[in-house]
């Protein structure tokens, strides 16, 4: 049986590799991005392992140990590839907020997975947390960078590029994955095609990271 959610997961493949490859070939050029194509990186071989599971084991792939360790190690990734960026993204007088805020953040992770729950089982409950964390994050990056002068290039800027893929990532896997216990139990049947909005969310960011390092690389030939 083929998950439902079978050809978002290709597109978000796609999409990964066609920023992992222009990334390899700029990635002197391109800063703080570096972080982020490692991170695609990641996306592409997890993603990979998982459309090969799903092939060899249909009906049960989601529960096989390997998935769900290997989604363990993105999400961390995932998180500490944002909070540097957010970091040295925000002003020096926001960088301590964003720093609080890590350590509340890891604390969170380290309590989700040891205690409410392990490193075997799908990080259900801190993606949700997570999610809403780089949401304000990102909401608070942007009233940050609207306040600066010019906004006549706000286009232009590679940052506010960044911070559009994390934006959208969010705003597709928070409402996704509140929803998914009272689905499971009420509307079990959806749930595979639900799981395209986690892939969706991924194809936009994979998008807006690589439109951040076209502004990036163009802005380091002029």
């Amino acid at each position: 049986m083929i998950s439902r959610s079978y050809f978002t997961d290709w597109l978000s493949l796609l999409l990964a590799l066609v920023v992992i490859v222009p990334g390899f070939y700029h990635f002197k050029k391109i800063g703080l991005l570096k972080i982020f194509i490692l991170y695609s990186l990641l996306s592409f071989l997890q993603t990979s392992m998982t459309l090969f599971i799903i092939m060899v084991n249909p009906f049960d792939w989601i529960h096989t140990p390997i998935i769900e360790i290997s989604v363990n190690v993105f999400v961390i990734f995932e998180a500490f590839s944002f909070l540097i960026f957010f970091y040295q993204s925000f002003s020096e007088n926001n960088k301590r907020i964003v720093l609080i805020s890590s350590i509340c953040l890891f604390a969170f992770v380290i309590w989700d997975r040891t205690v409410k729950s392990n490193f075997y089982q799908l990080p259900n409950s801190f993606t949700i947390v997570e999610g809403l964390f780089f949401l304000f994050l990102s909401i608070a990056f942007y009233l940050q960078l609207f306040s600066e002068p010019p906004l006549m290039n706000i286009k232009k800027n590679h940052s506010f590029w960044m911070a559009n893929g994390i934006f959208l990532l969010f705003a597709s896997l928070v409402p996704l994955y509140l929803l998914k216990p009272v689905l499971e139990s009420a509307l079990p049947s959806v749930i595979d095609g639900l799981n395209s909005f986690n892939y969706i969310g991924y194809s936009a960011f994979f998008v807006c990271l690589y439109k951040s390092m076209l502004c990036k690389t163009k802005a380091q030939s002029i």
